[in-house]
C-alpha cells in the first residue's frame, strides 16, 4: 500500500472519531486566527476547531452517532425498564432520570439544604459546590491529607478523613448536616478514587449518626476500576460487583451519565430512602426531569452497555495510564499517581516565568493549543486547594475517541510546550461578566 493511501485512510479514521473536518485546514495561521476570534479563551474553541479537544471526558460537547431501536414497542419497553435497569446495576430502590447531573444536584440541594447548613464533602467539581452554596450552605472540605500532595504516591487520595468527619459532625450536630456529600474519581485532586474501605466507614459514621451519605457517582466506573487495580481483594471482581458494594454503603447518589457512559444527555438522582424519593418527585413535577420517551431509551441502553463491555472502561484507564507515563518519564510534572480518565499537570512552575495576575495555566493552553491544535483545561480547584497554592490543568480523555497514535502526538506537543514555558507570554483580562460563571467566557489579550 503507497504511503499517500496509507495518509489517506489514517485522516479518514481520524475523521470518523470526530477529531478532524477534512475540508479544514488546520495551519498554524488559521489557529492565530481561532485564538483571537475567541480573544484568546481556549474554553470557546469548539470541539470541531481542534486536532485534539481533551477540554471534558463529557459527551454532552460532543455529537454522537445516532442510536435507533426497532420499533414503537421498544422504545415503550425501554422507557419502562428504566427504573429496573438501574436498580440492578447500582441497588437503589429508588431513582428518577433527569436531564444532566447538575439537574440531579439542583434537585437534592433543593429538597434538603436549608441556609446555614453545613455539607461535609471529599472535595466536590465546581457546579456541584454552588448548588450547595446557592441554597445557603457552607462547604466543610475534609479529604484525607494526601489529596493536596500532588507528588504522592498514595493510591487512593479521592477520600474523605473519617476522624476529621467525627469532629465536624460533633461540632455541628446532626440537624445542621443535610447530607455528606462524596465524589468519586475526584476531580479536584487529580481523578483519584475512594476506596472501598473509605466509603464503608464514611457511611457507619453517619448511619450512627442518622445523617444521609449521598454519592456524586459520574465517574464511579472509573473509580471502581481503580479499586479493583489497588485495593486488596477486588482484583478478581467484575465493575458491577464493585459498584453495587460501593453503592450498598450510601443512602443515594447523583449522576451525570455523559461521563461513563456513551450518552450525550441524562442523569439520575436515587435514593433507598422512599421519603426523601417522594420529596425529589415533587420537585420534579414542578420543574420537570428534561428528558424525552426517545432519551429516556437511549439512556436505558446507555447505562447498562460498560457492564457488558468492560473493555471500553479499561481501555480508557490504560490509555490514560500510558499518556500519564510518556509525560511522567519527560520530565513533566504530572499529579501523581495515574488517575483513570485524565491526565493532570502541576503547574506551579509556571508562576516563575509567568507572574501570576497573567494567568499562567491558561497562557499555557493557549499556547498547547496554537502550536498542536490540543485542547486542555484550567482544573477548577476548590476554595482550600487555593488557599495552599494549588493548580492544575487537565487533559480529559472521553471514552472510545483515541488510540496510542493519537497519545503519542499528545505527548510529543504537551512535552515540547513544557520544554517551552519560559517563552510563553502572558494574558491580560479585558473582560469578564460581572457573575460567577463569567470567568467562562472571559476575554484575554496577549502581552507583548
Amino acid at each position: 500500500m503507497s504511503e499517500q493511501t496509507n495518509t489517506e485512510n489514517f485522516f479518514l479514521r481520524l475523521h470518523r472519531l470526530g477529531l478532524i473536518r477534512p475540508f479544514i485546514r488546520f495551519s498554524l495561521r488559521l489557529r492565530k486566527v481561532i485564538l483571537q476570534g475567541v480573544h484568546y479563551n481556549t474554553d470557546m474553541v469548539t470541539n470541531q476547531l481542534t486536532y485534539v479537544d481533551f477540554v471534558t471526558d463529557s459527551f454532552k460537547e460532543r455529537t454522537l452517532p445516532q442510536h435507533d431501536f426497532q420499533s414503537k414497542s421498544a422504545f415503550e419497553a425501554s422507557f419502562i425498564s428504566l427504573a429496573d435497569t438501574f436498580h440492578q446495576l447500582f441497588g437503589y430502590r429508588y431513582s428518577l432520570p433527569v436531564s444532566q447531573g447538575r439537574s440531579a444536584e439542583l434537585i437534592l440541594a433543593k429538597v434538603l439544604v436549608k441556609p446555614g447548613m453545613v455539607i461535609p464533602n471529599n472535595l466536590l467539581f465546581i457546579s456541584t459546590s454552588y448548588h450547595q452554596t446557592l441554597a445557603g450552605a457552607e462547604l466543610i472540605e475534609i479529604p484525607v491529607v494526601e489529596a493536596y500532595d500532588l507528588i504522592s504516591d498514595s493510591p487512593f487520595k479521592g477520600n474523605i478523613d473519617t476522624k476529621q468527619l467525627e469532629v465536624v459532625i460533633r461540632k455541628y450536630g446532626k440537624e445542621k448536616i443535610p447530607y455528606v456529600l462524596i465524589e468519586t474519581a475526584v476531580n479536584a485532586s487529580g481523578g483519584h478514587p475512594v476506596s472501598m474501605e473509605n466509603i464503608k466507614n464514611a457511611y457507619n459514621i453517619t448511619k450512627e449518626h442518622n445523617i444521609p451519605l449521598i454519592l456524586d457517582a459520574c465517574r464511579l466506573l472509573d473509580n471502581a476500576c481503580l479499586i479493583r487495580q489497588r485495593e486488596q481483594g477486588y482484583s478478581h471482581k467484575s465493575l458491577k460487583e464493585i459498584v453495587m458494594e460501593f453503592c450498598s454503603y450510601t443512602d443515594g447518589c447523583v449522576m451525570s451519565a455523559s461521563k461513563n457512559y456513551y450518552i450525550d444527555t441524562g442523569g439520575f438522582i436515587a435514593t433507598n430512602i422512599e421519603q426523601l424519593f417522594n420529596q425529589f418527585m415533587d420537585v420534579v413535577m414542578v420543574y420537570g426531569d428534561g428528558l424525552s420517551v426517545r432519551a429516556k431509551g437511549k439512556l436505558n441502553t446507555a447505562i447498562k452497555y460498560p457492564f457488558k463491555n468492560e473493555r471500553i472502561i479499561n481501555d480508557r484507564v490504560n490509555i490514560t495510564s500510558y499518556l500519564w507515563k510518556k509525560l511522567e518519564e519527560a520530565g513533566v510534572p504530572v499529579v501523581r499517581p495515574a488517575a483513570a480518565c485524565a491526565v493532570f499537570i502541576d503547574t506551579y512552575q509556571l508562576s516563575e516565568y509567568i507572574a501570576p495576575d497573567q494567568f499562567p495555566e491558561k497562557s499555557f493552553l493557549v499556547h498547547l493549543y496554537l502550536k498542536s491544535g490540543i485542547l486542555g483545561s484550567e482544573n477548577l480547584i476548590t476554595t482550600g486547594q487555593g488557599r495552599k497554592g494549588i493548580r492544575m490543568v487537565r487533559f480529559a480523555l472521553p471514552l472510545r475517541s483515541y488510540k496510542i497514535r493519537h497519545m503519542n502526538y499528545v505527548a510529543k506537543h504537551i512535552i515540547q510546550a513544557w520544554k517551552e514555558r519560559k517563552q510563553i507570554k502572558g494574558l491580560k483580562k479585558t473582560y469578564a461578566a460581572p457573575c460567577q460563571s463569567g470567568q467562562f467566557m472571559a476575554q484575554y489579550q496577549i502581552i507583548e
